[in-house]
């Protein structure tokens, strides 16, 4: 038999067919989900990050001059910064453990530029890969030199080893 002697709906039942579709596992939300079952599918959802991997989120709970999002080897998915200072600054993304001091900095991105009262969300198509660890600073200088400023930022991240 040739291909296009095939009847295409004879396929259609089985995809479609109830009895098939019902047993299979699904995490994502479904009609017949009970609200528990829903709000954990969607919490999941929410969480997932690129590539099916579970995410961290890592948000500042004050304001900040900077945040350690990973202590440790890991990636970078998405960062969104809010500065409440009544000027602009640069948020630097750090290849780091822990926040190193004012100076030469190993950047992993090129050093964002905030403006007063804004927010800027950053959503890597690729994330970015810290050997080290992950840490962001507010700095007035967007070069390879950090200059930490006040506490005046809210960091929110989603991060994966």
């Amino acid at each position: 038999m040739r291909l296009n002697q095939l009847d295409p709906n004879q396929f259609r039942t089985l995809a479609t067919s109830p009895d098939v579709t019902d047993q299979l596992p699904t995490t994502k939300p479904q009609q017949n989900d009970d609200e528990l079952q829903m709000a954990a599918k969607l919490l999941a959802l929410q969480n997932a990050a690129p590539y099916g991997t579970a995410a961290t989120t890592v948000m500042s709970t004050a304001l900040e001059a900077s945040r350690v999002l990973k202590a440790s080897a890991g990636k970078l998915h998405e960062l969104s910064v809010t500065n409440t200072k009544a000027s602009a600054q640069w948020v630097l993304i750090m290849n780091a453990a822990t926040l190193p001091g004012d100076g030469a900095v190993t950047l992993l991105y090129p050093p964002i530029p905030v403006a007063a009262g804004a927010l800027v969300r950053v959503v890597f198509e690729r994330p970015l890969i810290a050997s080290t660890g992950l840490v962001v600073s507010n700095s007035s200088t967007g070069t390879f030199n950090k200059t930490i400023g006040a506490a005046d930022c809210v960091f929110h991240a989603r991060v994966t080893d």
